[in-house]
């Protein structure tokens, strides 16, 4: 058995709390607390991914809108991956969360927030200009976030006792 060398080694165990000292208002709130903290990190890569080519291909002389449908699309396959396997993958039940199902209401809500984040940016660029574009970008995609999430656990990724599609790899 290996054993782990530096000044680490010799450490004690971290301490758990026994779950009967918890309360259970408390205990119910953990699983999502967790969910929300998963989601609020693949939020923020895809954020900083489709920002990221937003600025690129406008810089570049890509209109705003294609440049804003090229970036979301672009975060879009990262975020159904990670937060079908992470975020709200289900742990003690043989249940996928990446279906073909799940797919398919996540690129309906996709397609809807990709509009009104389109929508917002062309709309500051025609009032503001394209630097504040920019910068008003990550903040409306941030809380279209918000809503996502309701929506990303309660209907895109929910578990289904009838679904028998199959799963994607």
């Amino acid at each position: 058995m290996h054993t782990p060398d530096g000044p680490l080694a010799n450490a004690p165990a971290p301490a758990t709390v026994p779950r009967w000292l918890l309360p259970s208002w408390l205990l119910r709130w953990v699983p999502l607390g967790r969910e929300v903290l998963a989601f609020g990190i693949v939020g923020l890569i895809q954020i900083c991914i489709d920002w990221m080519i937003f600025v690129v291909l406008t810089h570049f002389g890509v209109g705003p809108a294609a440049g804003n449908v090229t970036g979301r699309i672009t975060a879009a396959g990262l975020g159904f991956w990670l937060n079908g396997r992470w975020t709200f993958a289900q742990k003690n039940c043989s249940h996928e969360t990446l279906r073909w199902q799940s797919f398919v209401r996540y690129s309906l809500t996709w397609c809807m927030t990709t509009a009104l984040s389109t929508m917002i940016v062309l709309w500051v660029d025609h009032g503001h200009g394209l630097h504040w574009a920019w910068a008003v970008k990550p903040v409306a995609d941030a809380l279209l976030a918000a809503l996502s999430f309701l929506v990303s656990k309660y209907w895109i990724y929910r578990p289904s006792r009838y679904d028998k599609d199959v799963q994607i790899k």
